[in-house]
């Protein structure tokens, strides 16, 4: 049986996976696709390495890891409309494994990203 983390992840998401930059320093992305996540949007702030403190604009529990500044917005397909908003970006992870080390917690840092999707890629 799957642990509580991976059976609540109940909400629909699309994700447009990072593949790489263009010349102005922009992502590209590839072409969408359904996963399912457990969200918590609201500020949430953490410190990075440094001891920087970096404020996100929320949360979301995945089953993997998706590369870093993949986009992802909150619904169903069905329901997306031509230009999706609010955005998110995928700007770090925390990997939270259980206490006999089977089982991984992936937990990505999300920031808003502009109401625009970026150039997407058709492979």
């Amino acid at each position: 049986m799957p642990g509580p983390e991976q059976t609540e992840l109940n909400q629909d998401a699309i994700l447009w996976r990072y593949s790489s930059k263009d010349d102005y320093n922009r992502p590209i992305v590839s072409q969408y696709e359904e996963v399912e996540v457990r969200f918590k949007l609201g500020q949430v702030q953490s410190t990075d390495a440094k001891g920087s403190v970096i404020s996100y604009d929320g949360s979301a529990v995945t089953e993997e890891t998706y590369p870093i500044d993949s986009i992802l917005w909150v619904g169903e397909l069905k329901d997306m409309p031509d230009a999706p908003t609010p955005l998110y970006q995928i700007k770090s992870y925390r990997e939270t494994p259980d206490l006999k080390g089977r089982e991984t917690k992936y937990t990505a840092m999300l920031m808003r990203y502009t109401d625009t999707l970026p150039t997407i890629t058709s492979n």
